[in-house]
């Protein structure tokens, strides 16, 4: 789709929606030839860099995560998880932090538990324990959304049960601590508060 297509915003929703159409439609050959992993990329950085259009985003990729082979995906999760975390630190909102811990959530079901914290901990030493204590710890109550709240819960439960990292000295601690989470997901209701914006400090220009 052309760049000046995306240029007026009230193109955007219908377009992201149709990319998402084209993405579950396109069988494996498609993602090697006319639905391009780097094109769809671009979209999304795109899409996340903005307040108004950063849950477009949030919803290009998990649908990219959904369907497409995890080969043509595989060599740009590192990137992509740069890109969420440059974001956050330059500009964290309540509803970007919903996003983001979804996403989390669901990269989870897709990939496994031990393979979000090696993957958070290959962009900075101890990632994992900054997201818990800044992330899910203060926000994962506020996530809102039967879908989004389902996809929090079944995630944070592969996590505590599948993940080897959470039987180790270094995140022995935060079994419980994430128990307590899941919890309060399931049994507490929504938090409608919002936050002030708060740094979320990643070295990003030294990975």
């Amino acid at each position: 789709l052309a760049p000046g297509l995306w240029e007026r915003p009230s193109n955007v929703r219908a377009l992201a929606q149709l990319l998402r159409a084209y993405v579950r439609n396109a069988d494996a050959t498609q993602f090697q030839t006319t639905v391009k992993v780097d094109g769809l990329l671009g979209v999304f950085q795109k899409l996340i860099a903005t307040r108004s259009n950063d849950h477009e985003g949030f919803n290009l990729i998990q649908c990219m995560m959904e369907c497409c082979p995890n080969h043509e995906l595989e060599p740009f999760m590192k990137q992509i998880f740069l890109l969420l975390f440059q974001r956050l630190s330059s500009s964290k909102t309540t509803k970007y932090v919903k996003g983001i811990l979804v996403f989390f959530c669901f990269y989870i079901l897709k990939y496994g538990a031990n393979n979000f914290i090696e993957i958070v901990d290959s962009i900075q030493p101890m990632m994992f324990a900054m997201i818990v204590d800044r992330l899910f710890i203060p926000d994962a109550q506020k996530i809102s959304g039967k879908i989004e709240r389902k996809i929090a819960i079944a995630g944070l439960a592969k996590l505590l049960s599948e993940s080897k990292h959470l039987k180790e000295n270094m995140y022995l601690q935060y079994w419980n601590v994430l128990t307590k989470v899941l919890i309060n997901l399931l049994e507490l209701p929504v938090d409608e508060t919002i936050n002030p914006e708060e740094d979320f400090i990643v070295d990003v220009e030294n990975m």
